[in-house]
């Protein structure tokens, strides 16, 4: 009987990295066959792997997917309607640095507290320097300069500023700024970008008052009042303290007196310049700003007689309540915190002879220019001590 060869076989391993995946013992007959097998497991692993990949890519981008959509959703919504405009106070404390702004400011914030919505008896809803309000004031740019005007042609930043200050919930909302004149140009300059106002120092009064940085520095007050009096009620409190006394509140003002005093005495005409030109508001007709004398809410004025004091700042508070429109005069804790610091009283003995002639001088000729003949008159003739 004839022997059968044995059939020549070969081992054929499908390698899956470091593993053995498929090993196959075929005849050579079939090895085309199994090769062509081979081609399409690895083809279709090739696609697993594919799918793979496009999975884990798609699930890296989901955050930003879904932010995406969040936005188209948000931005299809119809945008809330704008606050009442007389449910909207914008309370501006205006003054020269050194000016005690941050206590009048306490005071009228904790006066605004007492204060409630006529129409829901809600409390009001009060705002001390809110950050989104000053960084358009200021005009701060992505670079930290300052001076950008382009946030008070930006409608949509307006109407966007106006909806965080005052969403329209039904309660009175009180905003309360009191970012000064100068802010603190010269205690601050290196913490803001603030371009080609070196060339002050070289500056007397008048030509400081001339330059047109300075009237628009360190925010343009005409632009802040044209974009925003729209849609809120916009009500400026100017303080006013004695050239000297203004001047002694700067730290280490003696240093460079002919510096300080014409920064402080120009940007005084300044704003004098501005309420000269703004009297009342162009809606409701009502006065758009009041002046108060900041040494009658003062120790020193009173020669330490506590009750005259103390008469002396009811009735401040009671000339806030009119010029607001407010209603509650009575508060307890308005002035709990108030502050007086005996050094930034002017001490003519600390300064040259020379000087003071020179001081004295700049301080008769800012007497008649600050607060202005005009001024005085919209404030009831108010005589402040100069």
């Amino acid at each position: 009987m004839p022997r059968h060869k044995r059939k020549q076989t070969e081992s054929i391993a499908l390698k899956c990295g470091q593993w053995t995946c498929l090993e196959v013992d075929i005849s050579k007959s079939k090895r085309n066959s199994v090769r062509n097998l081979c081609k399409k497991i690895a083809l279709r692993i090739g696609k697993v792997i594919l799918v793979c990949v496009i999975i884990v890519h798609i699930i890296q981008c989901l955050p930003t997917l879904k932010f995406k959509l969040l936005a188209a959703e948000e931005s299809s919504k119809p945008r809330p309607r704008l606050v009442s405009r007389h449910k909207c106070q914008i309370i501006y404390v205006l003054g020269i640095e050194g000016d005690l702004q941050r206590e009048v400011t306490t005071v009228i914030y904790n006066l605004a507290r007492q204060q409630r919505d006529r129409e829901t008896n809600k409390p009001n809803r009060v705002l001390l320097r809110p950050k989104i309000l000053r960084r358009i004031l200021i005009g701060q740019s992505a670079k930290g300069e300052t001076g950008d005007i382009s946030s008070f042609r930006d409608k949509s930043l307006i109407q966007h500023t106006i909806d965080r200050l005052c969403p329209d919930d039904g309660k009175t909302h009180v905003i309360i700024e009191d970012l000064d004149v100068m802010y603190r140009w010269i205690d601050r300059e290196h913490r803001l970008r603030i371009r080609g106002k070196k060339k002050w120092s070289a500056m007397s009064m008048h030509d400081i008052v001339e330059s047109q940085d300075a009237m628009s520095y360190p925010r343009n007050l005409e632009l802040f009042l044209e974009a925003y009096s729209l849609f809120a009620e916009i009500h400026f409190v100017a303080i006013h303290r004695p050239f000297l006394d203004s001047l002694a509140s700067h730290e280490n003002w003696y240093q460079n007196i002919n510096l300080y005093s014409n920064l402080i005495g120009g940007f005084m005409m300044i704003l004098n310049l501005f309420l000269d030109g703004h009297t009342h508001d162009e809606v409701t007709g009502r006065k758009l700003w009041t002046l108060i004398c900041l040494e009658r809410l003062t120790s020193k004025y009173y020669n330490g007689n506590e009750d005259k004091m103390n008469f002396g700042r009811q009735e401040f508070l009671h000339h806030m309540v009119e010029f607001l429109s407010w209603d509650q005069s009575e508060c307890k804790d308005c002035w709990s915190s108030w502050k007086e610091d005996s050094e930034t009283n002017f001490d003519p003995n600390s300064v040259e002879s020379n000087w003071m002639e020179i001081l004295e001088v700049r301080r008769k000729e800012l007497a008649e220019e600050w607060p202005s003949p005009r001024v005085q008159n919209e404030n009831n003739n108010l005589q402040c001590v100069t």
